[in-house]
């Protein structure tokens, strides 16, 4: 799957990220780090890179939705 694929799409925190952690995203669980300071497990994020298998994301404001 392509980082462009990738880019954009929304997901969850299962677990802190404090940078690296878990989220659900297009239905797996993957790891990632935050490009943006500290989240939550339960927070709302959106996928803006890749680093290998790891997803880069950042938080996603409330009100914007979460997993796609």
């Amino acid at each position: 799957m392509g980082t462009e694929s990738l880019t954009g799409n929304r997901g969850v925190a299962i677990t802190e990220m404090t940078p690296e952690g878990q989220v659900q995203s297009m239905g797996e669980q993957w790891s990632a780090r935050s490009v943006e300071g500290p989240i939550h497990a339960g927070e709302n994020v959106e996928v803006v890179g890749r680093e290998g298998l790891r997803l880069l994301v950042r938080r996603r404001p409330p009100g914007q939705g979460g997993v796609s």
